[in-house]
This record gives structure tokens, C-alpha cells and sequence, in this order.
């Protein structure tokens, strides 16, 4: 079965990413935390046996040019649901059968739940994994499902429970992951800096 893991993320510019949580902490800080963030994500994607395609949002990172196994994108222009819709549908014309999205936010997420994503798919239609705000953290399809990516509130406390209300409305197979916690606030960023033991 052939695999791929996307990646949605920005390059850690003070003042692009984590602007909520830099309300609080400012914005060199954010970056910082956001930094941290990425380099986690990318230790655990590379123990998943899937390609990896890296969708910035914000201009491609070259750093990611030699790693094995990556693929580099543009992220498309328009709402993070074009900007979903349209990565899948890029990576399942590239002949990929299964095809997981996560994004650069989420501490918890580690290479164990990446792939009870994928092997979640063997049967079952999709795979979900809700995050503490209401949002989700992995989406993983074997067909681009593009209905689950319109009219929906993005970055908002509803959009895990439409996504579901929508799945279940289409008739689709859903396994759902563990909640986890991404990090958008100070609290997030607390609980952030207990697991890791950070100062």
C-alpha cells in the first residue's frame, strides 16, 4: 500500500506563526516555541513509513531539500479547507492509496498515532484525530472526500463535530484517534513545558 504523510506548516517567522499565543509571551518567544514544535514533528514523521510531503504556507523551507523520503510544496491560496482539499487532492494524483494530513501545532502527536492513522485505513473509509479545542490535529482518507473541506468554520470550536456530522451524513467508516492538545495558548504552553520538562 503506498503512503504519504502531509505536512501543513509556515517557516518560524516572529509575527506569522503562534499569534495567539504570542499575545501573551510576544512574538520571539511564539517563534521559538513554534521552532521547538516543528523540530518535534519531523523527528516523529520520519519514523512513520509513509513519503512526506511538506506544504508551506509561507515560502519552502530549502533546509527540508535533502531529506529522505520529503517532498516540498506551496500550499495553495485560499482557506485552510482549499488549502486541505487541494494537497490531497495533488498527492492522491501522485498515486499515493492512503494518505494522512497533519499539521505543525501538536506536541502530543507522536509517530505511534501517525500510524494507527494509516493502519486505521485498512479498514475503515477515514481516520480522525480531535484536538482539545475542537479542531483536529491528523485526517487521514483513501479517496479525497472534498465535502468535509467546505463550509466550514476554520479555527473554531465547531469544526471536529461538522467534520464528524458530515462523515456520518456521507455513510463513511470513521475510526477516531485520541484527543491530544495542540498548542495555540499560554495553559497549552504550560502543560507544553511540564511534559518536556522545559524552563
Amino acid at each position: 500500500m503506498k503512503r504519504a504523510l502531509i505536512v501543513f506548516q509556515k517557516n518560524p517567522v516572529p509575527g506569522n506563526v503562534k499569534t495567539r499565543l504570542a499575545k501573551d509571551i510576544g512574538y520571539e518567544k511564539a517563534a521559538e516555541i513554534y521552532i521547538f514544535l516543528l523540530a518535534h514533528t519531523h523527528q516523529q514523521v520520519q519514523k512513520v513509513n509513509a513519503d512526506i510531503f511538506v506544504y508551506f504556507q509561507n515560502g519552502i523551507n530549502e533546509n527540508y531539500v535533502a531529506l529522505p523520503r520529503y517532498f516540498l510544496a506551496h500550499q495553495a491560496e485560499g482557506d485552510l479547507g482549499v488549502r486541505i482539499e487541494t494537497a490531497f487532492n495533488e498527492v492522491f494524483n501522485c498515486g499515493y492509496q492512503e494518505v494522512l494530513i497533519i499539521g505543525s501545532d501538536c506536541f502530543e502527536l507522536d509517530h505511534e498515532i501517525i500510524n494507527q492513522g494509516f493502519d486505521a485505513l485498512s479498514n475503515h473509509d477515514m481516520a480522525i484525530g480531535p484536538a482539545a479545542d475542537g479542531g483536529y490535529y491528523l485526517l487521514g482518507m483513501k479517496k479525497n472526500y472534498t465535502f468535509l473541506f467546505r463550509n466550514k468554520p476554520w479555527s473554531t470550536s465547531s469544526v471536529y463535530g461538522l467534520t464528524i456530522h458530515d462523515a456520518h451524513s456521507f455513510g463513511l467508516n470513521i475510526h477516531i484517534l485520541p484527543t491530544l492538545r495542540d498548542v495555540d495558548t499560554k495553559e497549552d504552553l504550560g502543560v507544553l513545558m511540564e511534559l518536556f520538562n522545559l524552563t
